[in-house]
């Protein structure tokens, strides 16, 4: 599974929770949360794929901006972007 197919997947999980319980409380009974849970998912995946399809942005922009720099550009499990110099590309100060 792809980082895209991941947070698609977990938006859509946390947006259809999200979602029925909303529905479970302002329209009651089961009819409330099937609707809210089913517009809670599609809501929560277009907004994982959203936000995956930034990041991807975001480290090709950073990836292209340190280009034969010696910096590389990775992508941590909570979704972070990280920047590592090699101790030969890093600037000596002073």
């Amino acid at each position: 599974m792809n980082e895209t197919q991941r947070t698609t997947g977990t938006g859509a999980a946390i947006g259809a929770a999200a979602g029925a319980l909303v529905g479970g409380l302002t329209k009651g009974g089961g009819k409330g949360v099937a609707t809210g849970a089913a517009i809670g998912g599609a809501l929560g995946a277009g907004g994982g794929y959203l936000w995956s399809q930034h990041m991807q942005e975001q480290k090709a922009a950073m990836e292209q901006a340190t280009q034969g720099t010696g910096v590389n550009v990775s992508q941590t499990a909570d979704n972070q972007l990280k920047l590592a110099a090699c101790r030969t590309t890093a600037v000596q100060m002073g």
